[in-house]
């Protein structure tokens, strides 16, 4: 789902409650790293969807230690038309085939934490982002059984773009309460809105989880090469681009 949003929202909330000038950043869940266990070469994901138990026992034990029940196969993690082409807005930092790569990092975190809402797959979700990204409706949602399902307008943002690193918008994130690496980038992703995230109790009931707005985010991300999922754009911190905090970060 739109974890970008969610947590964006969330923090414009402990920011109200808690004051913005603390300098005791939220703890992260860090999250374990698998050693690869299959082949060279090997290909990590089945072409569909897969239950651990029917997998092949190399690429079972690869999996084994992000928790799933579910192996995601290439009819989630590969690209189609929805993934939106990143915009290179460093001022050179990066070339435009870097940002590229940067923002299909995004979309791969994008597509899997969606992936995992749906399929409830709780002990995945740390390995894609923090804390704070894993709680509010969709969290308390997840943790009582029900497969949260995100439409496409809460999954897929209508652009991306990628800003230089900032340590000035660092730093004034980790001051407002968040945590944030040191290596972390700053991506700005725009969502269409409103956006109704609907939940399938562990009874079959359907529910309402959230109703999400439009809105223009700067997310914080750290670019992994993760030895089973590929590379992907850990998620750190968020703020709306309205956020006072951000100052002028995001694009005009």
């Amino acid at each position: 789902m739109s974890r970008p949003l969610l947590a964006a929202l969330g923090a414009a909330a402990l920011c109200v409650l808690a004051g913005c000038g603390s300098n005791s950043p939220a703890a992260a869940t860090p999250a374990p790293t698998a050693a690869p266990t299959l082949p060279p070469g090997s290909d990590p994901f089945p072409a569909r969807d897969t239950p651990i138990a029917d997998a092949p026992p190399a690429l079972a034990a690869a999996w084994k230690p992000y928790g799933v029940t579910i192996i995601p196969g290439h009819s989630t993690v590969d690209p189609d038309s929805r993934w939106p082409q990143a915009v290179d807005a460093s001022g050179g930092i990066f070339s435009a085939a870097e940002a590229q790569a940067l923002g299909a990092a995004v979309m791969r975190t994008q597509v899997l934490a969606a992936w995992a809402d749906e399929h409830v797959q709780i002990p995945f979700e740390p390995h894609l982002m923090n804390t704070p990204f894993l709680l509010g409706s969709a969290g308390v949602a997840l943790a009582e059984g029900t497969s949260v399902h995100t439409p496409d307008c809460g999954e897929y943002p209508t652009a991306i773009a990628v800003h230089a690193p900032a340590p000035a918008v660092r730093d004034a994130l980790v001051k407002a309460g968040q945590n944030v690496g040191t290596a972390a980038i700053p991506v700005e992703m725009s969502f269409s809105g409103p956006c109704t995230v609907t939940g399938t109790t562990r009874t079959g009931e359907e529910v309402t989880v959230d109703t999400l707005p439009a809105a223009r985010l700067l997310v914080m991300v750290e670019l992994r090469n993760d030895p089973v999922l590929g590379p992907v754009a850990h998620l750190d911190a968020a703020a709306s681009c309205a956020d006072p905090v951000l100052a002028g970060a995001c694009g005009g």
